[in-house]
């Protein structure tokens, strides 16, 4: 009889930097376990593989670009899953959204939607740039060795040596998302 139940978990980070605006970013759909007893818990390589690919650089880019963004929630969600058989909120995506496309085709996250924050005009069009500029780097966070070059022999080897100098390689390779929802405050 197994001791626990896998469920996901939203979990929130308090940036370091105090000159900064980005102060909070909470993550939804963290898997994670629930105990026998009730307790909920998460996995401590989860929860630094969640800070090194997407909480850190994002707090990190955001003071780089002297974004006045306060606070950002992001979901995971893999594509591949039925809405309907996600046991965590999400939110619906609609047209005016923003929809930034991996330009990477050996990284694992594919996409990312910005969720719309009913700007209009100039004010709409510096905010895509800005959200852009924030958000596209994470696409390079998820890049692994493609499967067509595993299969070559000289490349069999060389994944070995990939896979030790890429922080978290195993669990970007089983990546249980492949798009990030992202609201912005």
């Amino acid at each position: 009889m197994s001791n626990s139940q896998n469920i996901y978990l939203s979990i929130s980070f308090r940036s370091p930097e105090i000159s900064g605006s980005l102060q909070t970013i909470k993550l939804h759909g963290v898997p994670g376990q629930e105990l026998n007893n009730g307790e909920c818990v998460l996995d401590n390589e989860m929860k630094k593989f969640c800070m090194d690919n997407i909480v850190a650089k994002i707090f990190r880019r955001s003071l780089d670009l002297n974004s006045e963004f306060n606070r950002l929630e992001i979901w995971f969600y893999n594509s591949n899953t039925a809405r309907q058989k996600i046991s965590y909120f999400l939110p619906e995506v609609d047209e005016r959204d923003l929809l930034i496309l991996s330009n990477i085709s050996t990284s694992k996250l594919k996409q990312i939607y910005v969720l719309d924050n009913e700007l209009e005009g100039n004010e709409l069009t510096d905010w895509h740039k800005e959200v852009k500029s924030l958000f596209k780097p994470l696409f390079e966070e998820f890049v692994i060795m493609s499967d067509n070059l595993k299969s070559v022999p000289l490349f069999k080897g060389i994944e070995s040596v990939i896979s030790k100098g890429i922080l978290h390689y195993e669990m970007k390779q089983n990546l249980f998302f492949d798009t990030l929802m992202i609201q912005v405050d």
